[in-house]
């Protein structure tokens, strides 16, 4: 393939074509503990990554990088996935609205409770990064949601314990026979030497 220099200076390979990429994404959030006994907590999340049909010159279709773990440390002692334990989705064409409440029990653990909320910002049948076997339709933008319940016991030095439980309830974007609940539980020990 040849390549050549075009007349504002890139070089392109000979049958190359390009495009336009508009995209954007945002997440913010906020986290509020009480002074109390158990130090209760409270989260809200908002996050959003562009989307849409591919035009013949611009592309407007939010990408992460792959290298993502999407995973962060809320109000309580264990890293989450914080777009949703069981669907764990990229932020690509989807909005997710998120509420949480925590509370650290003993010294060193904690108990999270979190509720996500999926919409697509356009209806497709591509959801990036879902961990579920089906697909959307395409012919709606609701996802679906999911709640989260995460339990973390660090009370000894070198011995640390998980739990974590999760329900996913697809929304209109899935095909009326595939709306089934997908539920998750998730079990874990690790033991430093």
């Amino acid at each position: 393939t040849a390549v050549g220099e075009l007349d504002d200076g890139p070089f392109r390979a000979g049958a190359s074509t390009g495009r336009r990429v508009r995209v954007h994404a945002f997440v913010l959030g906020a986290t509020w503990s009480l002074p109390l006994p158990a130090r209760p907590s409270l989260s809200l999340a908002l996050a959003q990554g562009s989307g849409g049909a591919d035009g013949a010159r611009t592309d407007r279709n939010f990408r992460q990088t792959g290298l993502q773990e999407n995973e962060a440390r809320i109000a309580g002692v264990k890293r989450l996935r914080y777009y949703g334990q069981l669907l764990a989705p990229e932020l690509s064409n989807l909005r997710i609205a998120s509420a949480g409440l925590g509370v650290r029990v003993l010294e060193n653990s904690s108990i999270e409770l979190l509720l996500h909320r999926y919409r697509q910002r356009v209806a497709s049948t591509r959801l990036a990064g879902s961990r579920l076997s089906e697909d959307p339709a395409g012919a709606s933008r609701d996802i679906g949601s999911e709640i989260d319940l995460f339990v973390a016991l660090r009370e000894w030095q070198h011995v640390e314990f998980s739990f974590g439980v999760a329900t996913f309830r697809p929304g209109a974007a899935f095909a009326p026979d595939r709306r089934d609940r997908a539920c998750g539980i998730e079990l874990g020990a690790e033991i430093q030497f």
